[in-house]
């Protein structure tokens, strides 16, 4: 999970760090979320937590 504006660390190095992850794996891009955008996603992250 990480926001697009992240001003700490760029969505670039999050999206290379997922491609290295191993399954199972989810990526939640946060549109205009900051850094540590965790509120606008959580249900999202829930559903697949509870799922895998």
């Amino acid at each position: 999970m990480h926001g697009t504006d992240d001003d700490a660390i760029p969505i670039r190095f999050a999206r290379k760090l997922f491609d290295l992850a191993s399954q199972p794996k989810l990526f939640i891009a946060i549109e205009g979320g900051g850094h540590l955008p965790m509120q606008e996603a959580m249900p999202q992250l829930l559903a697949w937590i509870r799922e895998s």
